[in-house]
């Protein structure tokens, strides 16, 4: 999350942020601070209307099917996320005028009189913003409570937290925050490599040859399938 007086850069493909520090604190302004906000959309997909009909077929235990054209984006649609970020950002930009970051499009910006209110992050029905109080809890969140069923959680004051991407974000002070992941995650992530107590420490997570071309063989399926759901827990 980009703090609201950043200045990003493009450099080797990264966004690089320089001047990471509190606003309010630099202007000595507290009547409406900055504040860290986590939403949750309950029903994101489910209020996108097909752009194109779409048929599928129930097959019922008898063997009977049935075919229902489907008027919404289900979750699992193979365009549902690319149609679901269309259709709130389109909502947002005409009740909030957001701007859309060209490098990186899940970066929403909301300027009022060319006043900085928000900075909003998107992970499809995931989103984390950092806003003025007044605007987060008197403008943005009722906005998209008149369309969308949604959980707000906020953090405004040191040693408030709130929950997004898996991870918590707990603020420290002004000037810092600390991004803690769920034990659990690091413990599925053990039980998939089969870990135990007994196993080797390594000064290093990597390889030794990982610099090395790899000729290793291929992992066997079900190796394959422990890997693949590690990475996705990791993520």
């Amino acid at each position: 999350m980009l703090h609201p007086q950043a200045h990003p850069e493009i450099e080797k493909d990264r966004l690089v942020v320089h001047e990471f520090r509190s606003a309010d604190v630099a202007a000595g302004r507290t009547d409406d601070p900055w504040v860290l906000g986590a939403i949750d959309f309950a029903d994101a997909f489910l209020t996108v209307p097909q752009s194109e009909p779409v048929v599928c077929m129930h097959v019922a235990p008898d063997g009977a099917r049935a075919p229902y054209a489907l008027g919404r984006v289900l979750p699992g649609q193979r365009d549902g996320s690319s149609k679901w970020s269309d259709s709130i950002e389109t909502y947002l930009r005409e009740e909030l005028s957001t701007e859309t970051c060209t490098p990186n499009p899940t970066l929403l910006r909301i300027k009022h009189d060319g006043v900085l209110k928000s900075l909003l992050q998107s992970h499809v029905d995931d989103f984390m913003a950092r806003a003025r109080r007044s605007f987060f809890h008197d403008k943005l969140v009722p906005v998209l409570k008149r369309k969308y069923r949604i959980t707000v959680q906020t953090a405004e004051v040191p040693g408030d937290s709130v929950s997004f991407l898996k991870r918590k974000h707990l603020l420290l002070d002004s000037y810092s925050m600390v991004v803690v992941p769920h034990p659990k995650h690091v413990e599925r992530v053990l039980q998939l490599v089969g870990w135990t107590e007994t196993s080797k420490v390594k000064h290093t997570p990597a390889a030794s040859d990982m610099n090395e071309p790899d000729q290793s063989a291929q992992l066997e399926p079900q190796r394959a399938q422990r890997f693949r759901s590690a990475v996705g827990v990791l993520l």
